[in-house]
């Protein structure tokens, strides 16, 4: 790998993460809403449903599909 693609894998990296830093923070500030006036403040113990629902969309929204490759 040159060092071109290895400042442009890390470059990409760090936009993903800062990509999903952003999605999760968003997520949990609707979660927390969610909770408040749907649940009446109640402990949501499907959380990561709620959570992975929605952060799908999200992603939709941005034009980001999930790809399941094969391991």
């Amino acid at each position: 790998m040159s060092a071109e693609t290895a400042w442009d894998d890390r470059a990409q990296r760090d936009a993903d993460v800062e990509l999903m830093r952003e999605l999760l923070e968003q997520t949990a500030e609707a979660h927390g809403r969610y909770e408040k006036a749907e649940l009446g403040g109640v402990y949501d113990e499907q959380w990561p449903a709620w959570y992975a629902a929605d952060l799908v969309r999200r992603l939709r929204e941005r034009g980001v599909e999930l790809n399941r490759s094969a391991r």
